[in-house]
Parts: structure tokens; C-alpha cells; sequence
């Protein structure tokens, strides 16, 4: 079960923590801290790079879909969030989250607390706001768009910022998605997925046949497998 089963004592201290700093941040912020973020520190463990891989995933998708603006970055909304929770400004006080970012842009945060809080709860913070506003923008379970940032940490050279908004598009089980390339399906659910993804691909890549979308299916599939088997070995 890869990932999905593996998480480690000290990953969920870790997100506990974080999760304890964004505890007023609001709606699914808790949730993605208990639920998603533990299994993208398992995947990510201790490399910097890996986590700023994720990240400008995250980034490039939030803007293709005008979550966030070009010019403002994942991490920057984290420390925000945090900073105006300690205000009293949360998401659950507003109608919606345009409503919400709006404060957000309107806040100005301080340089000494900024400091005091350190870089990975800024970035996990601010994928999860941002994952929440996504998630509330296509009407999807936000937990299951978060796992979704798992794929890029396992293979950032497949699951790029055009093909996981082509993923999104496909309206699948995102869930079921993540479950796929770890080879964690029923063989009826796989095949459903498979042709949800075959079809995304094929939209996002016209000129590609149908032989070199399977394959490339079946070798990404290959190599989420093995890697993900590393967190339950």
C-alpha cells in the first residue's frame, strides 16, 4: 500500500506541529495537516529540493486555474494565513475563499514573526490554503486533490503542472488516481482510471498514439510502485 500505509511516528509529530500553528487558519486547513500532509513528508523526508519540486508544482497549478496571482508564491500566502489566524482572520469568516485571499493580499504581515516560523510550515501552510481553494474552485474533496501532490514528489518529471491540471480536468476519482500508479486498485477500478487518464493524456498530448500513452502509463506506474514501496519496506 506504499504510502498510504507507512507514515512514521516522527513525520506526524512533525505535521502535528505545524498542524498546531495553523490550527486557526480554518475549514480544511486541520484536515489536509492530519490527513495529506503526513504522506507528502514521507515522500519528501528531509530533501529541500524535493519540497520546492512539489511546490512549484502546486504554484504553476493554482495559477493556471487564478487561485493565485502570478506574482505571489505558495510560501508567502502560508506565512500570511498563519499570521492573520493569530488576528482572528480565518477562512471559516468568510463566504467564499476569493473573499478570503482578498484579506489575505490586504495583510500585512510582521517581518519578526515571519522569522520565527520556519520554512516548511510557511510551505506546508500555504499548499494547503491554496489546495483548499482549488478544491472549493473544482468541487472536489480537498484531501483528495492534496494526495494528488504526492505524484509530482514521486516523479516530478512526469507529473508536471500541465499534466496534473489535465488529471483535474478529467473530473476522475483523484483518490483513485494516486491509488493507480501505486498498482493499489481492483482490476475494474484500475481500468476505469487508466481510460480517464488515457483520455487526459490524449487531450493534452494530440499527437502522441495510443501505444506510447500506455506505455508511458505502464512505466510511470512501474516507477511510482517501486518508490512508494520504499516507504513500507
Amino acid at each position: 500500500m506504499g504510502i498510504w500505509g507507512s507514515i512514521s511516528s516522527g513525520i506526524s509529530s512533525i505535521c502535528s506541529g505545524v498542524a498546531s500553528i495553523c490550527s486557526g487558519i480554518g475549514r480544511g486547513v486541520g484536515s489536509f495537516m492530519t490527513n495529506v500532509a503526513p504522506k507528502l513528508m514521507t515522500v519528501i523526508g528531509t530533501t529541500v529540493s524535493k519540497l520546492n519540486t512539489v511546490l512549484a508544482v502546486v504554484q504553476a497549478v493554482v495559477q493556471l486555474y487564478g487561485i493565485l496571482k502570478p506574482e505571489e508564491k505558495v510560501e508567502d500566502i502560508g506565512d500570511k494565513a498563519i499570521q492573520a489566524s493569530e488576528e482572528g482572520i480565518s477562512m471559516d469568516k468568510f463566504d467564499d475563499f476569493d473573499a478570503y485571499m482578498e484579506s489575505l493580499r490586504n495583510f500585512d504581515v510582521n517581518p519578526e514573526r515571519s522569522s520565527e516560523i520556519d520554512d516548511v510550515t510557511k510551505k506546508l501552510s500555504g499548499i494547503a490554503v491554496v489546495t483548499q481553494g482549488l478544491s472549493e474552485k473544482l468541487k472536489v474533496n480537498d484531501n483528495s486533490l492534496g494526495n494528488l501532490w504526492t505524484l509530482p514528489a514521486l516523479n516530478a518529471q512526469v507529473f508536471t503542472a500541465d499534466r496534473i491540471k489535465a488529471i483535474l480536468d478529467g473530473t476522475m476519482n483523484l483518490n483513485h488516481v494516486v491509488r493507480y500508479f501505486e498498482k493499489d486498485l481492483t482490476p475494474q477500478t484500475a481500468l476505469s482510471v487508466e481510460k480517464g487518464l488515457f483520455d487526459a493524456e490524449k487531450k493534452l498530448s494530440p499527437e502522441k498514439t495510443d501505444s506510447e500513452i500506455y506505455q508511458m502509463l505502464d512505466s510511470t506506474k512501474t516507477d511510482i510502485t517501486k518508490k512508494s514501496e520504499q516507504f513500507s519496506s
